[in-house]
């Protein structure tokens, strides 16, 4: 293994960044059949499936406000992982979590966070496993998440190719327009709040496509910074059609009251929705098994051999904004 140059802090390496460096660095023949980076590691193989496994933490400061109900923050922490799983296609089979928190935190307050937790895993069918507790200074609770991948069904953050279409499920900027009416007390704040922790992960619309589509990813770092990623990722460029983008109807209400553009707020990130690479010839069976399994799934681009990323609409063309979450810039 390489050892870590380069003297840039996290701030100035930028999140991206830093996953790029660690792809350099931890590069090695038995990463499994999913690249370092991508939404789940893949062990394997059993026969015809994986077992996929991803963490995700959230903060409080960061991600959750000090006052937020335990069990809110227990649903973020096991929606942010099953998401990762959902953007595999996975089958869930298990959620880890580890607790951080001060001595002083009320055991009612500890095991509402967990029942939380236990809430959103057994609304997809799986259960929390086990976990850890550790004394801290400031509340964290990290979740892993276990599951079922099936061979050439992983949909890799690697496989889209020049002429697929750009397919998202859901809405875009959701999570924008939820952390900005809580921040700027933009109606009911309790309200705001909710919807922003209120992540459903993708799992039937994952499983229902993991055989169609030939990348996906979600959209926690937002739809425009996740597209880019998975560009970057299988090597290709993207034309996304703005007048497409499915907002969030909290979007336009949110981004006047703020005399923001509609994309700024509708590209903040937080939706957790997939983001997937259609083949062309496959367009009609996706949207077939979308109206079958009741969600939306809206066509919004294609990828292109250009490796730019580029943003249509009525005013003309542009570049694609590189905005979205960065796990390490300031955030209020």
């Amino acid at each position: 293994m390489s050892e870590a140059t380069g003297s840039e802090t996290l701030h100035q390496l930028t999140e991206t960044g830093f996953h790029r460096r660690l792809a350099t660095l931890l590069h090695h023949p038995g990463a499994g059949p999913l690249p370092l980076g991508d939404d789940c590691a893949a062990i394997g193989p059993a026969e015809g499936e994986y077992l996929l496994a991803t963490t995700d933490a959230v903060v409080e400061g960061t991600h959750f406000p000090v006052d937020t109900p335990p069990r809110f923050i227990g649903h973020l922490a096991s929606a942010v992982n099953l998401s990762d799983l959902a953007a595999k296609g996975a089958i869930p089979a298990g959620l880890l979590c580890s607790l951080i928190l001060p001595p002083e935190t009320q055991a009612a307050w500890a095991e509402a966070v967990v029942l939380g937790m236990e809430e959103v895993a057994e609304r997809h069918g799986t259960h929390v496993i086990g976990g850890d507790t550790k004394s801290g200074t400031q509340r964290v609770v990290t979740g892993v998440g276990l599951g079922w991948g099936y061979r050439g069904q992983l949909m890799p953050r690697t496989g889209a190719r020049p002429g697929d279409l750009i397919a998202t499920t859901g809405s875009v900027g959701r999570g924008g327009a939820s952390f900005l009416a809580y921040e700027h007390g933009i109606g009911d704040r309790k309200r705001a709040l909710a919807n922003l922790l209120s992540v459903e992960p993708r799992l039937t619309e994952g499983a229902a496509l993991r055989d169609l589509a030939h990348a996906a990813i979600d959209s926690s770092d937002g739809f425009a910074r996740s597209v880019r990623l998975l560009g970057e990722a299988s090597r290709v460029g993207a034309v996304v059609e703005g007048d497409r983008l499915p907002y969030h109807p909290e979007v336009k209400p949110v981004a006047r009251k703020l005399s923001l553009p509609d994309s700024e707020v509708a590209l903040m990130g937080g939706d957790y929705e997939l983001i997937l690479a259609i083949p062309v010839g496959k367009r009609s069976e996706a949207a077939a098994r979308a109206r079958k399994g009741g969600f939306p799934l809206t066509f919004v681009g294609h990828f292109t051999t250009m490796r730019e990323f580029r943003l249509e609409g009525k005013g003309g063309t542009e570049e694609l904004p590189d905005i979205g979450w960065d796990a390490f810039a300031h955030h209020p």
